[in-house]
């Protein structure tokens, strides 16, 4: 509350006492993790057009941010043969991994462009 009040929050959106212990529960408290899953919330909520958070919502982005900064550990395998099949399939598998990574940076990255693109609608509104 003390940061919102820092950019001079009004109320809305306003946070249930359930989004602000969900926020404590997935940032431990740090503020670099406070600030990060809050800027992806009030991403989420221009989106979306919300104007209250809940658990469920700070959730949804914790879970989000989850996937999108796991960092999977890559071994380095041995170069299968042409009968090993099981290699094959955890290359498969690795690459499916991958992809599915990629998709969901891709998808942030064009959410990411929309918010930016109404900010700056918004911003070139309010100059004029």
């Amino acid at each position: 509350m003390h940061r919102l009040g820092q950019v001079a929050w009004k109320g809305d959106p306003k946070f249930e006492a359930s989004a602000v212990g969900a926020i404590y529960r997935h940032s431990g408290g740090i503020p670099r993790r406070i600030n990060t899953l809050g800027s992806r919330l009030m991403i989420l909520g221009f989106l979306d057009e919300l104007h209250t958070f809940t658990a469920e919502d700070v959730n949804r982005v914790a879970t989000d941010l989850a996937n999108e900064t796991s960092v999977e550990v890559l071994s380095e395998a041995p170069l299968p043969t042409e009968n090993d099949h099981s290699s094959s399939v955890a290359t498969a598998e690795r690459l499916h991994n991958l992809e599915q990574r990629i998709s969901r940076q891709e998808l942030f990255v064009r959410q990411v462009g929309t918010v930016m693109k109404h900010f700056v609608h918004l911003a070139n509104s309010n100059d004029a």
